[in-house]
């Protein structure tokens, strides 16, 4: 029962990544939503934590191990919930010149320099501070530090866990 138990907060939180991951796709491919920089950044985070997540469940590791995925994805929650109150702070500190559209992350990826695109990927682009869809009342960036909360205190759960 013990190995259940030690495996529940790593299989919650695998799935609540990959919802999180199927509708950011949903919204992109279906709503015709372009991802700015920083949202390629918190997907990257939501991914990487869903990743150590189904790994954690699926090895059951020692009371060690545990601790080690545990606290890499309390890691992984912190640098994504750092970029989303980044695009939350471009998003509310932007004036209506600095929300140009550009073409999209992928854009900014293909035709700068590798350290150009790395600096416009962790700061963001003019794009990060337009919002282009809520629900209920709540923006992506908002929607996607809810998530980290959430995966956060689930890592947590299996971190303090005996």
């Amino acid at each position: 029962m013990p190995l259940v138990r030690s495996r529940r907060p790593f299989i919650l939180g695998f799935l609540i990544a990959v919802s999180a991951l199927g509708a950011a796709l949903y919204l992109e491919k279906v709503v015709n939503l372009v991802p700015c920089s920083l949202c390629i950044v918190q997907r990257f985070f939501i991914g990487a934590v869903g990743a150590l997540c189904l790994v954690a469940a699926l090895c059951a590791p020692g009371r060690h191990g545990l601790r080690g995925y545990a606290l890499a994805c309390v890691g992984c929650c912190v640098l994504g919930a750092a970029s989303a109150i980044r695009q939350l702070w471009l998003q509310n500190h932007a004036g209506p010149a600095d929300a140009m559209c550009f073409s999209g992350a992928w854009h900014v990826l293909a035709s700068l320099p590798f350290g150009q695109a790395a600096s416009a990927l962790l700061l963001g682009t003019p794009d990060c501070a337009n919002v282009s869809w809520t629900l209920l009342g709540m923006s992506l960036p908002e929607w996607s530090l809810l998530v980290y909360c959430c995966l956060a205190g689930l890592a947590i759960t299996a971190l303090v866990r005996r």
